[in-house]
């Protein structure tokens, strides 16, 4: 009975490394068909792609072609610009801001005119009146002298041999439109009338003299 347990399990062993021994010459095959197959690939992407840089290398390695003539007409044109870029340089004209230019008449805007005294005199009483223009030529009178002996023709009345008052505010008075004057009287005894005041409430033409508010 020993014997026979022996002999099955012997069976057994030689039954198992004979699986094994398939298995492993099963497997080998089937590395070498892969290998095989998968070889001619390699081959046919190398090819291909061997095929793809000889196609693209003549049109990248081809460099632009320029004639002879005109390969030498470039250095001269390029001499030429440069040549040429001073003397348009030189050729331009700077101007000078309008602020840094003559303030004469002759350069102001339209409707401007240049501010100050003008040679334009009259008389008020007993002063000469010079004019002035603004910017705007806007006119007015400034008191610029004042004449002891009176003022004519715009200029100062000079005394020779004329007689001589005492010169001065008398008590006699007179209505100008709405405004009360009164008499003054210089060393030429020439009389003119100056502005007393300002009449709110009329002026009397009796009295030369503003009408009170009662």
């Amino acid at each position: 009975m020993k014997r026979k347990n022996n002999l099955i399990l012997l069976l057994g062993v030689i039954v198992v490394l004979a699986i094994l021994f398939l298995f492993s010459i099963y497997s080998k095959n089937y590395s070498d068909d892969s290998s095989y197959e998968q070889a001619p690939l390699d081959n046919n992407a190398q090819n291909y792609q061997a095929d793809n840089v000889q196609k693209e290398q003549p049109v990248d390695s081809q460099s632009p072609k320029f004639p002879t003539e005109e390969i030498k007409q470039k250095p001269s044109s390029i001499s030429d610009t440069l040549s040429e870029t001073p003397s348009s340089i030189s050729t331009t004209a700077v101007s000078a801001p309008a602020s840094q230019q003559s303030s004469d008449s002759s350069t102001l805007l339209p409707g401007r005119c240049k501010q100050g005294y003008t040679d334009i005199y009259r008389c008020s009483g007993n002063k000469i009146l010079r004019e002035t223009i603004d910017t705007y030529c806007k006119q007015a009178w400034q008191a610029w002298k004042t004449c002891d002996y009176g003022c004519a023709n715009s200029t100062c009345i000079e005394p020779d041999g004329i007689t001589l008052c005492s010169s001065g505010f008398t008590d006699r008075y007179q209505c100008e439109s709405q405004e009360s004057q009164r008499e003054y009287k210089n060393k030429a005894c020439k009389t003119s009338w100056l502005k007393d005041q300002l009449c709110l409430y009329g002026c009397n033409q009796a009295t030369g003299k503003c009408n009170s508010a009662s």
